[in-house]
């Protein structure tokens, strides 16, 4: 029997609408803290009480400002939010589905991606409450979106919005600006590679060196968007930025990071956040699990790595346009994961920060799994 992929994604929104009013009516300690803190800087907003702009970083400030908007067309409830964030999710899946009937992908396949999509326990947690998660996956879902059309099309209105989807995703957290950057450029590199029928592996060396001079050219106005001081040490600030985070959460039992060095050299330095990269993608580890939130999240894990080596499978058995596309998949999805683990020392933080990246992750574990399953197959090796 088969689903229609449409209205399985109807059923994850109004499972999640369930849910939503569920954290509303009896709260969720999961989103507590950073929904409540959105909640009362909108209300003040939208009743025009004065505040404090230090209640929230800059970052956050457009997400306020988008929660008193509605609040004004309704009521300032917390409901609101985690009803605007549901749609948002829904939004973003039927994005993720546009991006699957670009390939040419069985139907099993689609709907094993569109079943996890649902169905991840840190998706339903954190795309049914107010807090700006399920933005930043709708955002993420249509960068990647307008980024393959440009990138098959080259049609110079996929670029534009492709601007304007990194630029929502980068006013909701910083960490969507190097995500933007790096999307834009690996996208007007690989089409241009495309258009001139170069293969990938050959650019390569470009494409890093590019990477590099792009960031060094742009890094000024990184540094003063974030608010970095460029004599400032970028390890020392990442060591300061943990330091505060392991003493606020020394005590919580999700905490991964207890001890931060005072000053670590070039290839300490890299070492360190590779180990930190490897913890948040793949925390907790099966002999600290201590709860059924813990057990969850190791299966999720599991799925994590399945999809990464899937991934990384695939890149030596499809065909070089594909592989572009692959690549941009893994770019992406490491560019926002690596991103956010410099400043998560925890794996209950971290279980809402991957869910931005969730529909990357599932495109670049399935999106191309059909040819790997006929490149195993015993006539493809001759039985």
């Amino acid at each position: 029997m088969k689903f229609n992929l449409r209205s399985l994604i109807w059923v994850g929104f109004f499972g999640r609408l369930i849910y939503a009013f569920y954290i509303w009516t009896f709260g969720s300690r999961f989103t507590g803290s950073d929904q409540g803190r959105f909640h009362g800087l909108a209300v003040k907003i939208s009743e025009n009480i004065p505040f404090d702009y230090e209640e929230v970083d800059q970052w956050g400030m457009f997400y306020a400002y988008f929660l008193s908007f509605f609040y004004t067309l309704t009521t300032p409830t917390e409901l609101i939010g985690n009803l605007c964030a549901v749609l948002a999710w829904l939004f973003s899946a039927f994005i993720l589905l546009r991006i699957l009937n670009m390939f040419s992908i069985s139907y099993r396949n689609m709907l094993i991606v569109v079943a996890l999509y649902i169905l991840l326990p840190s998706s339903i947690i954190n795309t049914s409450a107010g807090i700006r998660e399920s933005y930043q996956l709708l955002f993420t879902n249509l960068s990647v979106y307008f980024a393959l059309i440009y990138y098959y099309h080259k049609d110079i209105r996929a670029l534009l919005l492709l601007f304007l989807s990194v630029w929502a995703a980068a006013v909701l957290h910083v960490t969507f600006i190097l995500f933007g950057v790096v999307l834009v450029l690996v996208t007007l590199l690989f089409a241009t590679l495309e258009s001139l029928r170069i293969k990938v592996f050959k650019a390569l060396p470009f494409l890093l060196l590019g990477s590099i001079a792009s960031l060094l050219l742009f890094s000024d106005y990184l540094y003063s968007v974030i608010g970095f001081n460029p004599d400032y040490e970028i390890m020392k600030a990442v060591l300061s930025f943990q330091e505060g985070s392991v003493l606020t959460g020394f005590d919580a039992r999700a905490t991964y990071k207890f001890f931060i060095p005072g000053e670590i050299g070039n290839i300490g330095s890299f070492g360190y956040l590779l180990y930190g990269f490897f913890q948040y993608l793949f925390e907790p580890m099966p002999w600290k699990i201590s709860s059924i939130f813990d057990v969850v999240l190791t299966i999720e894990n599991l799925l994590r790595a399945v999809m990464i080596f899937l991934a990384i499978k695939a890149l030596f058995v499809i065909n070089e346009e594909d592989k572009k596309v692959l690549i941009l998949f893994l770019v992406g999805y490491f560019v926002i994961e690596f991103t956010f683990s410099v400043g998560t020392t925890n794996w209950g933080t971290a279980s809402r920060h991957h869910v931005p990246s969730i529909g990357l992750l599932l495109l670049l574990g399935i999106t191309f799994r059909d040819y790997l399953q006929k490149s195993e197959s015993p006539t493809k090796r001759g039985y």
